[in-house]
C-alpha cells in the first residue's frame, strides 16, 4: 500500500447546500479529524457519530464524522469525511481547519481516485468509469458508467489479458522445445487463436459504443423544404406527440415509448434541402447559416458526414 502524505478537500460541490462533506485521506486522517470533531476519538470505524466541528478553541458548525480504517475505505488508506451545513462561510472554515492540522494539504484534482488506483481499490477503467458516472447527463450514460465501475470493461480485457498468455505459452514452448515434434507453431488451433484476439480488438475499436454513448452524435435530418425534418425532431425529442407507427427507432415504435426515454444522446443539425446542392454543400450551407465560416464549412460538413 502507498501512504504518502494526507490530504484534504470538499467532496461536494461547492457552493450554498444542506451538506457539505470534506474528506481527508492518508495516515495522518484520523489525527486531523479527531483535532477538527472530537467526537471521533472513541468512534468505532464506518459508524456516523455527532458532535461539534471545531477550529481549536473556535466552534464552527455542529455535524456527523465518520473515519474508514485502512484498507477498506475507498482510497484504501485511512479516511475521514466531515459533514457539516452547506454554507459558504461554514465550508471554507472546516476545510481551513482540516488543512492546518499537521502533515495535511490540500488535494489536487482527482488525487482520491488516483490513490484508489495506486492502491489497488479500482482499476484504470473503473476510475473512468467513475467519472462517466459523475459526469452522465442522461439515463443511457449513467447505465454505461455503472456498467464500467462494476467492473465490465475491465473484465473485457482481463479476458483479453488471460488470452494472450495462453497463446504466449503454446508460442514458448513450440520455441523452447524444437526437437520434441510437437509441431505446435504450425498448430492450426494457433493461428485460429491469434485470429479470434485480433477480431476481438478490430471489434472494440469499431464499435465505440461508449464514445457514442457518453459524447453522442452529430446527425443532419435532412429533406426537402417543408418535408417535416423539424417535426421529426420534436417527436423524437418528445416535444411533439406521436401516432402509433409514426416513426420507429431500430425496430422500437416511438408512439409507445415515455417521452423521457426518447431522449437519445444525439445533437441534431437541422438543415433545410436544396435540389440543386449536392448532400455535403447542403450541409456546409446549413453550417453557414448557423453562424460557421464559410472557409471552414465545407470541411466541417465533410467530417459531420465521414463519422
Amino acid at each position: 500500500m502507498i501512504t504518502p502524505d494526507t490530504i484534504a478537500a470538499l467532496a461536494t460541490p461547492p457552493g450554498v447546500g444542506g451538506v457539505a462533506v470534506v474528506r481527508i485521506s492518508g495516515p495522518n486522517a484520523r489525527l486531523a479529524g479527531v483535532a477538527v470533531a472530537p467526537q471521533l476519538l472513541n468512534a468505532k470505524p464506518r459508524m456516523l457519530v455527532w458532535g461539534p466541528l471545531q477550529d481549536g478553541a473556535e466552534a464552527i458548525d455542529d455535524g456527523l464524522a465518520v473515519w474508514f480504517a485502512a484498507p477498506a475505505s475507498f482510497t484504501g488508506e485511512d479516511v475521514v469525511e466531515l459533514h457539516g451545513h452547506g454554507g459558504r462561510a461554514v465550508t471554507e472554515a472546516l476545510l481551513q481547519a482540516v488543512l492546518a492540522q499537521p502533515g495535511v494539504r490540500l488535494a489536487t484534482k482527482g488525487e482520491f481516485t488516483r490513490r484508489a488506483v495506486e492502491n489497488g481499490k479500482m482499476d484504470l477503467t473503473a476510475a473512468e468509469g467513475l467519472a462517466d458516472l459523475i459526469a452522465a447527463e442522461t439515463e443511457a450514460q449513467r447505465r454505461q458508467a455503472l456498467r464500467q465501475l462494476g467492473g465490465a470493461l475491465g473484465e473485457r480485457f482481463e479476458s483479453w489479458r488471460h488470452h494472450i498468455m495462453a497463446l504466449l505459452a503454446q508460442v514458448e514452448a513450440g520455441l523452447d522445445f524444437p526437437d520434441e515434434e510437437l509441431e505446435i507453431l504450425s498448430d492450426a488451433k494457433l493461428t485460429e487463436g491469434f485470429r479470434q484476439l485480433l477480431n476481438g480488438w478490430d471489434a472494440a475499436l469499431t464499435e465505440e459504443a461508449g464514445r457514442k454513448v457518453r459524447d453522442g452524435l452529430s446527425l443532419a435530418i435532412l429533406g426537402a423544404p417543408n418535408a417535416g425534418k423539424s417535426t421529426l425532431l420534436k417527436m423524437i425529442a418528445g416535444l411533439e406527440p406521436l401516432d402509433s407507427g409514426t416513426i420507429t427507432f431500430d425496430g422500437i415504435d416511438l408512439a409507445n415509448t415515455p417521452p423521457h426515454q426518447r431522449h437519445f444522446a444525439l445533437m441534431f443539425q437541422n438543415f433545410a434541402l436544396f435540389p440543386h446542392l449536392n448532400v455535403l454543400d447542403n450541409v456546409a450551407f446549413g453550417l453557414i447559416e448557423q453562424g460557421q465560416a464559410k472557409s471552414h464549412a465545407r470541411s466541417q460538413a465533410r467530417v459531420m458526414l465521414e463519422r
